[in-house]
């Protein structure tokens, strides 16, 4: 409450040097909490739940498997950072797989296309 009262204060002052300052520790607060959100939430340890869900996502692709499997063996602890790694990983394969049986459709129907224009 005093640290709030002091803010308050400080704002309606009158001294300039008192206003700036605020503004200056205010600016450090929001670049420490901007950091401690967004980049030290990568080094947090992975849950027990966690991980199990990360296996479980994996276990369909064998790449991935692999390397979340690589990293568990490994001996070093996994972080969010390699969640995000081995997310990544998964997503592309699984976007990689979309887009081979997109084009394996496609092939399909233009031999079936051609197909029926030889036969007529």
């Amino acid at each position: 409450i005093t640290g709030v009262l002091s803010v308050i204060t400080a704002l309606f002052s009158t001294s300039l040097l008192l206003k700036y300052t605020l503004c200056v520790v205010i600016c450090v607060c929001l670049v420490y909490l901007f950091f401690m959100l967004f980049f030290l939430d990568r080094y947090i340890v992975l849950s027990r739940p966690t991980l199990l869900w990360l296996m479980n996502r994996v276990e369909d692709t064998a790449d991935v498997r692999r390397e979340l499997l690589r990293r568990l063996l490994s001996g070093k602890t996994l972080t969010r950072r390699d969640e995000d790694d081995i997310l990544r990983f998964w997503w592309e394969s699984v976007n990689e797989a979309e887009a081979l049986a997109t084009r394996q459709r496609e092939q399909d129907a233009i031999r079936k296309f051609v197909g029926e224009d030889k036969s007529e």
